[in-house]
This record gives structure tokens, sequence and C-alpha cells, in this order.
């Protein structure tokens, strides 16, 4: 039993010698990651679009008819889109559908359903933001996403949005 105990003490203290070199580690990984940070910093500057390139629009029960008839026309001309969801934290629901158009000229859109703030399902715009779906998933579009487009879209199919 004693050289059980002991043989357990040896261990724990070989453990803590570990952990301790396993954080010299990870700091001296973040010393040369930060070095390398800087010296990024200094010789290339950052990589930006400029917003010219793309405007943002956040569709929900607010937005107005001039700008869905906008996208609309846009949609219309385009055949190139990325998609991605996002889900509420809390309920872990489908909240939020990130549509960018990839037009063949600029600008490009990237619009934001709002999907808990949508309008009734029964006026005009609701029935405007259902085209930009359809002009959306039509034959012959390509949809590039982050995942699998049937499992991520399902609870949205139930709300009728894309008929």
């Amino acid at each position: 039993m004693p050289s059980h105990t002991s043989s357990s003490s040896y261990t724990s203290k070989n453990s803590n010698r570990d952990s301790g070199g396993k954080s010299q580690n990870r700091h001296r990984l973040h010393v040369r990651l930060e070095e390398q940070n800087n010296h990024y910093r200094r010789h290339y500057r950052p990589f930006t679009i400029p917003s010219s390139f793309y405007n943002i629009v956040h569709v929900h029960r607010f937005t107005s008819i001039d700008t869905i008839s906008t996208l609309i026309s846009h949609f219309e001309s385009c055949y190139r889109y990325s998609i991605d969801t996002e889900s509420d934290r809390f309920t872990n629901e489908l909240s939020l559908i990130q549509v960018h158009s990839i037009p063949q000229h600029l600008p490009s859109f990237i619009v934001l359903f709002e999907l808990n703030h949508l309008p009734s399902s029964n006026t005009l715009l609701f029935e405007k933001i259902n085209l930009l779906f359809r002009f959306l998933f039509r034959l012959g579009n390509a949809i590039f996403s982050w995942g699998s487009m049937n499992t991520e879209l399902q609870s949205v199919i139930r709300m009728n949005l894309f008929t």
C-alpha cells in the first residue's frame, strides 16, 4: 500500500511539472504569435472591401416595398449566391438567414432575413419576400452554403416562406 501512495504523489508532482511546462509552452506560443501579428501589421495593409461594392439590407416587417422591389430586380438578374443561417442562442431555433448575392457586376447585396420579425403571411410585403426566395432557389442558380441547406432550412419550410 505505501508504495502505491508514494507512487501516486510522485505522479502528482510530475503532472504539476508537466502542467507548468504546458503553461510555459502556451505562453511562448502566444508571444510568438503576437510578434508575428505585429510583423504583419507593420508590413501589410489590412484587407478591406470598399463599401461601394456591396449593400447590406435587413428584411423584416418594417422593410419598405421599394427596398424589396430593388432586391427583386437584383435577384432576377443574379444566379450565384452564398447562404448561411444563424440560430437564436437561447432557443436554438433558426432566426436569421444571410444571403450574399454574387452578381456579374457590382454592387452585391448582403440580405439579412430576420425570421422572428417578418410580416404576417397575408401581407403584400410577405408575398414580395416570398418572391425573393423563389428567385433565390430557382433552378439553375449556384448556391454556396456552410453545410446542408436542407437541414438548416427545414424549420423555415414550415413557415411557408419558400412557397
